[in-house]
């Protein structure tokens, strides 16, 4: 069920755009809150921020831009059927690029 409190981050930007966006994240960011990080962003997942929080995903197919065989402790992977049913749980859905 969908809860009109809660915001979904998608975070598809390049490298280099990905640290102000999480800064701005952080200023509206609510418990309830997701963050998915994707393609490039993904190389952020040690920002202190994300540590920090509970639900932070990268999808399966983009563990190898981390260079790890295993995602971090703080990192939730997930598949393409995961990652569309994640989206579902949300009224609102805000992508960063």
């Amino acid at each position: 069920m969908t809860s009109p409190d809660k915001s979904l981050y998608l975070v598809q930007s390049d490298y280099e755009k990905t640290l102000p966006i999480l800064e701005r994240i952080e200023t509206i960011y609510s418990e309830n809150d997701s963050i998915i990080l994707m393609g490039e962003a993904v190389l952020h997942y040690m920002n202190q921020f994300l540590i920090e929080k509970s639900r932070i995903y990268i999808l399966e197919s983009e563990l190898g831009l981390l260079n790890e065989e295993l995602a971090p402790s703080h990192i939730k992977l997930l598949n393409s059927s995961q990652f569309a049913d994640l989206v579902l749980e949300y009224n609102r859905c805000i992508t960063f690029k």
